[in-house]
């Protein structure tokens, strides 16, 4: 019985520490809900270098986190920031050359509204993504 137990208990831990922990508090975001990713790829092909984003169009709540998660062997430094022909958007911003970074969905986010934004490798080119507030 005793074995049983010890048994169900390390299997628990086990399990439990591969679960990642969302931040208490990242900027605006005090214990966030949900974490949304976007995953930011650029690879070299040949003499060409392609730049991805997905998804697209990240569907999130007011006070989610926007986790940018960089993937690349070049180490090049990778901006996202709200357009400049869209002013609300100026709380999508952060930069990372490897790993992630994350940015808080204010929670003055208007339900159905658009925010548009660039992703920027450096020396190698941008996108144009968006993120949609839900609710």
């Amino acid at each position: 019985m005793i074995m049983i137990r010890m048994l169900s208990i390390l299997f628990a831990l086990v399990v439990l520490s591969g679960c990642a922990a969302l931040p208490q508090s990242i900027g605006t975001c005090v214990e966030p809900q949900r974490v949304r990713s976007v995953n930011i790829t650029y690879q070299q092909q040949i003499n060409m270098v392609k730049v991805q984003v997905a998804p697209h169009r990240v569907e999130a709540n007011s006070g989610d986190l926007i986790r940018f998660k960089i993937n690349g062997t070049l180490g090049k430094l990778v901006s996202v920031k709200g357009k400049a022909t869209d002013p609300d958007a100026a709380w999508i911003v952060g930069n990372a050359t490897a790993g992630s970074f994350y940015v808080c969905v204010p929670m003055i986010a208007e339900p159905t509204q658009l925010f548009s934004y660039e992703v920027d490798v450096d020396g190698i080119g941008f996108l144009d993504p968006e993120v949609r507030v839900r609710r």
